[in-house]
Protein backbone atom coordinates (compact mmCIF):
# COMPACT_ATOMS: atom_id res chain seq x y z
CA UNK A 1 0.00 0.00 0.00
CA UNK A 2 1.18 3.43 -0.88
CA UNK A 3 0.84 6.27 1.88
CA UNK A 4 2.73 8.95 1.41
CA UNK A 5 4.58 9.98 -2.14
CA UNK A 6 6.76 12.62 -2.81
CA UNK A 7 6.71 14.33 -6.57
CA UNK A 8 8.91 16.34 -8.46
CA UNK A 9 9.29 19.88 -6.98
CA UNK A 10 9.38 21.20 -10.95
CA UNK A 11 5.39 21.04 -12.24
CA UNK A 12 6.89 20.12 -15.38
CA UNK A 13 7.53 16.71 -14.07
CA UNK A 14 4.84 15.90 -11.94
CA UNK A 15 1.99 14.20 -13.19
CA UNK A 16 0.55 10.40 -13.07
CA UNK A 17 3.67 9.28 -14.73
CA UNK A 18 5.05 9.81 -11.14
CA UNK A 19 2.19 7.77 -8.80
CA UNK A 20 0.82 4.84 -11.56
CA UNK A 21 3.69 2.89 -11.76
CA UNK A 22 4.18 2.73 -8.12
CA UNK A 23 0.42 1.77 -7.29
CA UNK A 24 0.26 -0.65 -10.63
CA UNK A 25 1.59 -3.86 -9.67
CA UNK A 26 -0.18 -3.36 -5.90
CA UNK A 27 -3.80 -2.48 -7.49
CA UNK A 28 -3.23 -5.75 -9.81
CA UNK A 29 -2.50 -7.86 -6.91
CA UNK A 30 -5.33 -6.23 -4.76
CA UNK A 31 -7.96 -7.17 -7.37
CA UNK A 32 -7.10 -10.44 -7.69
CA UNK A 33 -6.87 -10.91 -3.80
CA UNK A 34 -10.77 -9.25 -3.18
CA UNK A 35 -12.59 -12.36 -4.87
CA UNK A 36 -13.69 -10.70 -7.85
CA UNK A 37 -17.11 -11.68 -9.91
CA UNK A 38 -17.86 -10.90 -13.56
CA UNK A 39 -21.05 -8.92 -14.02
CA UNK A 40 -23.32 -9.35 -17.28
CA UNK A 41 -25.34 -7.10 -18.89
CA UNK A 42 -28.86 -8.49 -18.77
CA UNK A 43 -31.34 -7.46 -21.68
CA UNK A 44 -35.11 -6.66 -20.84
CA UNK A 45 -36.95 -8.83 -23.71
CA UNK A 46 -41.28 -8.15 -24.31
CA UNK A 47 -42.00 -10.51 -26.83
CA UNK A 48 -45.91 -10.54 -28.18
CA UNK A 49 -47.07 -14.18 -30.24
CA UNK A 50 -50.03 -15.74 -31.28
CA UNK A 51 -51.17 -18.21 -28.17
CA UNK A 52 -50.58 -21.51 -30.51
CA UNK A 53 -46.32 -20.51 -31.02
CA UNK A 54 -46.27 -19.37 -27.31
CA UNK A 55 -44.29 -22.44 -26.64
CA UNK A 56 -41.91 -21.98 -29.10
CA UNK A 57 -41.16 -18.83 -27.55
CA UNK A 58 -40.53 -19.69 -24.18
CA UNK A 59 -38.47 -22.75 -25.58
CA UNK A 60 -35.87 -20.20 -27.24
CA UNK A 61 -35.88 -17.87 -24.44
CA UNK A 62 -35.24 -20.46 -21.84
CA UNK A 63 -32.69 -22.14 -24.20
CA UNK A 64 -30.92 -18.84 -23.72
CA UNK A 65 -30.68 -18.62 -20.07
CA UNK A 66 -33.59 -16.47 -20.57
CA UNK A 67 -35.86 -16.10 -17.26
CA UNK A 68 -39.75 -15.38 -17.79
CA UNK A 69 -40.79 -12.71 -15.75
CA UNK A 70 -44.73 -13.23 -16.74
CA UNK A 71 -46.88 -13.81 -19.62
CA UNK A 72 -50.18 -12.97 -20.20
CA UNK A 73 -52.73 -13.57 -22.72
CA UNK A 74 -54.36 -10.40 -24.62
CA UNK A 75 -56.91 -12.31 -27.00
CA UNK A 76 -55.49 -13.84 -29.40
CA UNK A 77 -51.74 -12.75 -28.68
CA UNK A 78 -49.36 -14.21 -25.54
CA UNK A 79 -47.08 -11.36 -24.07
CA UNK A 80 -44.00 -12.74 -22.51
CA UNK A 81 -41.88 -10.39 -20.85
CA UNK A 82 -38.79 -11.98 -19.40
CA UNK A 83 -35.02 -11.63 -18.97
CA UNK A 84 -32.17 -12.32 -21.03
CA UNK A 85 -28.16 -12.20 -21.32
CA UNK A 86 -26.48 -10.19 -24.00
CA UNK A 87 -24.49 -12.99 -24.34
CA UNK A 88 -27.15 -15.33 -25.54
CA UNK A 89 -28.65 -12.93 -27.31
CA UNK A 90 -27.10 -13.14 -30.73
CA UNK A 91 -28.73 -15.08 -33.16
CA UNK A 92 -32.40 -14.65 -31.06
CA UNK A 93 -33.69 -13.24 -34.54
CA UNK A 94 -33.49 -16.32 -36.61
CA UNK A 95 -34.52 -18.80 -33.50
CA UNK A 96 -37.68 -16.90 -32.61
CA UNK A 97 -38.75 -16.32 -36.20
CA UNK A 98 -37.76 -20.50 -36.90
CA UNK A 99 -39.93 -21.32 -33.53
CA UNK A 100 -42.63 -18.87 -34.77
CA UNK A 101 -43.06 -19.11 -38.00
CA UNK A 102 -41.71 -15.33 -38.41
CA UNK A 103 -45.50 -14.18 -36.18
CA UNK A 104 -43.68 -12.64 -33.21
CA UNK A 105 -42.67 -9.89 -32.44
CA UNK A 106 -40.33 -8.21 -29.76
CA UNK A 107 -38.34 -5.78 -28.79
CA UNK A 108 -35.71 -5.08 -25.96
CA UNK A 109 -33.92 -2.86 -23.87
CA UNK A 110 -30.85 -3.04 -21.19
CA UNK A 111 -31.85 -4.18 -17.88
CA UNK A 112 -29.54 -3.87 -15.54
CA UNK A 113 -25.99 -5.90 -14.60
CA UNK A 114 -26.36 -9.26 -12.96
CA UNK A 115 -23.39 -11.87 -11.47
CA UNK A 116 -22.72 -14.02 -13.88
CA UNK A 117 -23.17 -18.05 -12.51
CA UNK A 118 -19.80 -19.23 -11.19
CA UNK A 119 -19.65 -22.29 -13.71
CA UNK A 120 -19.69 -19.87 -16.55
CA UNK A 121 -16.90 -17.24 -15.24
CA UNK A 122 -13.96 -19.77 -16.10
CA UNK A 123 -14.99 -20.06 -19.74
CA UNK A 124 -15.63 -16.65 -20.25
CA UNK A 125 -12.26 -15.77 -18.18
CA UNK A 126 -10.26 -17.84 -20.68
CA UNK A 127 -12.23 -16.65 -23.77
CA UNK A 128 -11.30 -13.38 -22.70
CA UNK A 129 -7.79 -14.13 -22.39
CA UNK A 130 -7.26 -16.05 -25.41
CA UNK A 131 -8.75 -13.09 -27.33
CA UNK A 132 -6.57 -10.63 -25.76
CA UNK A 133 -3.48 -12.59 -26.50
CA UNK A 134 -3.00 -13.26 -22.09
CA UNK A 135 -1.96 -16.49 -20.87
CA UNK A 136 -4.84 -18.77 -20.14
CA UNK A 137 -4.08 -18.67 -16.98
CA UNK A 138 -5.70 -16.37 -14.32
CA UNK A 139 -1.77 -14.78 -12.46
CA UNK A 140 -1.80 -15.04 -8.36
CA UNK A 141 -1.82 -11.82 -6.29
CA UNK A 142 2.00 -12.94 -5.20
CA UNK A 143 3.00 -12.79 -9.02
CA UNK A 144 2.23 -8.53 -8.23
CA UNK A 145 3.89 -8.22 -5.06
CA UNK A 146 7.50 -7.36 -4.58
Amino acid sequence: MVTDATLHDDSVHRGPAQIIPAVRRATQAAALMASPVILEPILKLEVRVPQEFMGGATKVIQGRRGKIVSMEGEEEVSVIKASLPVANSFGLSADMRGETEGRAIWGTEFEKFEQMPHELEEQAIRDTRKRKGLKLEVPKPEEFMD
